[in-house]
């Protein structure tokens, strides 16, 4: 057996089945029958890299391989998409192939919880660094879209942030032990590691809401993101924003405003949807202005 053909035996172990007469890892590609699909198919392509993303010691090779999935499913989250699979990439020092079948089990772990089996991908060994590549398939018959806000709506977000950018914060200073030391700072750390897509929500969504993005590089470059694809301006309450209890006050615009990571739904809609969603916080408005400004409000600001 040839020694790529060896890893993904590895690495496809133990994989769910597909739906009847699909075609997915066995073949060159993934083939998904004609009407198969009853509505639009939604794509999105997420990746993790080494030192950029992530540093030996962060996350265990399981922690990974479900993360890898939860961040590129957050991109379906966000338009309201059910998942169908991913396909996955790998880039990978030939050192380290022992990780892989525990990585392998961390995406196994991901797919059952949300339903997306591998459908496919490729290996690349004797690479410097590890870098890992997750392409999503989903389908929606209305998606979400981040142009669709209105003069007048109201903003929301789906819970806390600036907790993933607390842990990262402290993993970068080589302070993990802070983090560990009290249940703010493990729930911290648990907000980076094992970051949780919105998926049941964001179908809940694209009935009754406008527009919507997911925050993966911060609450405020994503709001200005949504306001700008609206062509509108957005007031941002300070005091209203729920911000992670390990944030400290002095880093709420480095941590909270600009961190990232958080995944968690920016949206834009009518303001009953506090009420019909209720894990919904509103945290300001859309109005008219210079597409894509932000001004801030309240006594944070």
């Amino acid at each position: 057996m040839a020694h790529e053909e060896a890893v993904l035996e590895v690495v496809l172990q133990g994989q769910r089945p597909l739906p009847p007469s699909w075609l997915g890892p066995g073949d060159d590609a993934c083939f998904v029958p004609p009407g198969a699909l009853a509505s639009g198919l939604v794509l999105s392509t997420d990746a993790l890299e080494e030192e950029l993303h992530f540093r030996p010691g962060w996350l265990s090779p399981h922690e990974l391989g479900r993360r890898l999935l939860a961040t590129a499913l957050s991109d379906l989250a966000a338009m309201g998409a059910e998942p169908l699979g991913h396909l996955v990439a790998l880039s990978w020092p030939d050192d380290a192939q022992d990780e892989l079948a525990e990585l392998a089990r961390g995406l196994r772990a991901a797919e059952t919880t949300w339903d997306c089996p591998v459908l496919g991908g490729d290996t690349d060994l004797g690479a410097r660094r590890r870098r890992l590549s997750c392409t999503v398939l989903g389908r929606s018959e209305r998606p979400l879209r981040r142009d669709g806000g209105r003069e007048g709506d109201h903003l929301f977000v789906s819970g806390p942030v600036g907790g993933a950018a607390r842990a990262v914060a402290a993993l970068l200073d080589d302070d993990a032990a802070t983090l560990t030391s009290s249940a703010e700072g493990r729930a911290a750390l648990d907000c980076y590691v094992r970051p949780e897509p919105r998926l049941e929500l964001g179908a809940r969504l694209k009935s009754d809401a406008h527009a919507c993005i997911d925050l993966s590089d911060g609450l405020l470059p994503d709001l200005e993101r949504l306001a700008r694809a609206s062509g509108l301006a957005a007031v941002l309450d300070l005091d209203a924003v729920p911000v992670h209890p390990s944030v400290p006050s002095e880093r709420l615009e480095s941590l909270a405003l600009r961190g990232g990571e958080d995944y968690e739904l920016l949206v834009a809609g009518p303001k009953e949807l506090a009420d019909e969603h209720g894990t919904l916080v509103p945290i300001g408005t859309l109005i008219p202005g210079l597409p894509g400004e932000v001004t801030l409000s309240g006594a944070a600001s």
